[in-house]
């Protein structure tokens, strides 16, 4: 047999719930962040320079496969710099 349990709590109470969630959630995500300083999530002009390509140039490789971008809120796009540097030599080899 399911139960169901319904609680009735004041604001406060809601707020610290919701206080408590996002500080474990980002409190999760610190170690990822501290893992990954030697290796920034670049914005897409900032891989193009990186690359020295242009920004349809650099569209033109994640459309292709050759540059992994992560997609965040939607259509942004992000690239970790190792994935770049990567690419750049996956790149060379063709050539």
């Amino acid at each position: 047999m399911l139960q169901t349990l319904i609680e009735v709590h004041n604001i406060d109470v809601l707020k610290q719930y919701i206080n408590d969630a996002v500080r474990e959630a980002v409190t999760s995500l610190i170690p990822i962040a501290e893992e990954k300083k030697d290796n920034p999530l670049l914005t897409k002009k900032e891989a193009a320079k990186y690359l020295g390509v242009s920004l349809v140039t650099l569209s033109k490789y994640v459309k292709d496969g050759q540059v992994k971008a992560v997609t965040i809120s939607g259509s942004r796009q992000r690239f970790w710099q190792e994935d770049l540097d990567k690419s750049i030599k996956t790149m060379r080899c063709y050539r």
